[in-house]
């Protein structure tokens, strides 16, 4: 929201064309990240609440793994 935010204050300037198209290019990385990183964080808000030791190197490796892979599916 904030890209398209300042996308649209800039519609009266002379860059607009190219801030267009910078912009749009890279808003479905950042669409991408937000949906990762919720999902890494509703994992381990659930994970939190049923156990409560922390979590190791694998099941935080595995958790990015299905993350990614959920993320890519959602868009």
């Amino acid at each position: 929201m904030w890209l398209e935010s300042k996308l649209h204050e800039s519609q009266s300037s002379n860059l607009f064309p190219a801030l267009e198209v910078i912009l749009g290019r890279r808003m479905h990385w950042f669409q991408w990240l937000g949906l990762a990183c919720g999902l890494i964080g509703l994992f381990f808000t659930v994970r939190n609440y049923l156990v409560s030791t922390q979590a190791g190197y694998q099941e935080r490796s595995l958790v990015s793994i299905i993350a990614r892979l959920l993320s890519r599916n959602i868009e």
